[in-house]
């Protein structure tokens, strides 16, 4: 290829556009900017889990104690099995959680 093919190739790219590279580059960092935002967010709701679980259970007849626990790091996995059982979407339980009086 010579410089003037060069020079149309990358004419053709236009000020402005990024590359595949640049554009996964982006993609992740908003990816990890988001998911940094929702770690932090489920950090606060696990945290008001701890304190409302029992209150939850007897909420909710059809959840057994082995429902409303999880291993450390698996509070979404638990959250989705609330999901299965309680029949609400996970946005609605993390409302509910969130806003539950203590």
């Amino acid at each position: 290829m010579n410089s003037q093919e060069n020079n149309d190739k990358s004419h053709h790219r236009g000020i402005g556009r990024m590359d595949r590279q640049e554009q996964e580059q982006e993609q992740d960092e908003f990816l990890d900017s988001h998911l940094h935002q929702d770690k932090v967010k489920d950090n606060a709701l696990e945290k008001k889990w701890i304190k409302i679980k029992e209150d939850f259970l007897h909420k909710y007849d059809r959840l057994s104690r082995s429902d409303i626990v999880y291993a450390p790091g698996e509070f979404g996995h638990m959250l989705k099995h609330l999901q299965y059982k309680t029949g609400k979407s996970l946005r609605q339980l993390r409302e509910e959680i969130a806003s539950w009086e203590n």
